[in-house]
């Protein structure tokens, strides 16, 4: 009966989360952190943007930035936003100025997708206009800096 006992604790104590070196560790970053390349393509135009984030937030909710390269030197930060609330979506959204044919132009960009296995995500992008008007399209993201080369970054 004393072995049975033994036994049984043993089990439950290599079983037990945190209390064995057998347990998962819990994850330790959201997925989003990191630095990605954006590839994005909304009514046949492709921009390519970064986006970067160190995982500063709450309860699945965060902030970044994003890089607009518009193939001169002009490239500029803008803040964004991102969640994570459900463990396999991701949104991000954030105010960007884009070079237009009748000068620049405030836009609301929204890219929305749900985690797969792999490196690469796609995803859908929604960007919003000044007058309310949607054009809708897709994007891909590749991780350039996982959270760890990022937290190393900033120190």
């Amino acid at each position: 009966m004393l072995l049975k006992l033994t036994q049984m604790t043993i089990l439950l104590l290599l079983l037990s989360p945190n209390l064995s070196p057998a347990s998962l560790s819990p994850q330790m970053y959201a997925p989003i952190v990191g630095r990605w390349r954006i590839e994005l393509n909304i009514k046949g135009k492709n921009l390519s943007l970064e986006f970067e984030t160190d995982g500063h937030g709450v309860y699945g909710y965060g902030t970044g930035y994003f890089v607009l390269y518009t193939g001169d030197s002009r490239s500029r930060e803008y803040p964004a936003a991102w969640s994570n609330w459900d463990p396999q979506k991701i949104s991000i959204s954030t105010e960007i100025v884009l070079p237009g044919e009748r000068g620049s132009q405030g836009r609301t960009l929204v890219l929305r997708t749900t985690l797969a296995p792999g490196e690469e995500i796609k995803g859908d992008a929604i960007m919003i206009d000044e007058r309310q008007m949607i054009d809708k399209g897709t994007f891909t993201m590749k991780r350039l800096l996982r959270p760890e080369e990022i937290m190393k970054k900033k120190r």
